[in-house]
């Protein structure tokens, strides 16, 4: 639940869905490789999981975010602090995406766009944008969000 004025941090469902996802793909590989199943998902796990689970553990430590009547801050990193603060009246859109894998743990991943030119990414080839604040919310938070942000 979402507390309005206080800080608020990622459901603990996330770090659970993250780690089950990068589990399931080292499983699924060592079974296309099923003679020495063991070894391979032993190894794998060491090799892949450990680096890639451990900076995404990190950032769903160190990631917070407070809702005001006017706008929403973000906080996130261990090392490097990162501080964004969003006033809703320049809030564009808000996404909410759930993938099949995200449904089986309730969650949703929430997207803030803002009007921001930094957002926009023109490259020579290719044209690519990024939100504003991404994060992936419970179901129940990331509906309430999306409505609160724009009864403002």
């Amino acid at each position: 639940m979402i507390n309005l004025g206080e800080t608020n941090r990622l459901p603990s469902k996330v770090i659970w869905y993250q780690v089950s996802s990068v589990m399931l793909i080292i499983f699924l590989i060592s079974i296309l490789i099923s003679y020495y199943f063991w070894q391979i998902f032993i190894t794998l796990t060491i090799i892949i999981a450990l680096p890639v689970l451990v900076p995404l553990f990190i950032k769903y430590k160190f990631f917070s975010f407070v809702v005001e009547k006017d706008k929403i801050t973000t906080k996130s990193g261990m090392l490097s602090r990162e501080s964004k603060a969003i006033p809703f009246d320049r809030v564009q859109t808000v996404d909410g995406h759930q993938g099949l894998w995200m449904r089986l743990f309730g969650l949703s991943k929430v997207k803030i766009w803002t009007a921001s030119p930094q957002q926009i990414n023109i490259g020579t080839r290719n044209s690519n944008s990024e939100a504003e604040i991404k994060m992936i919310l419970t179901l129940e938070d990331a509906d309430w969000i999306k409505e609160f942000i724009f009864k403002k």
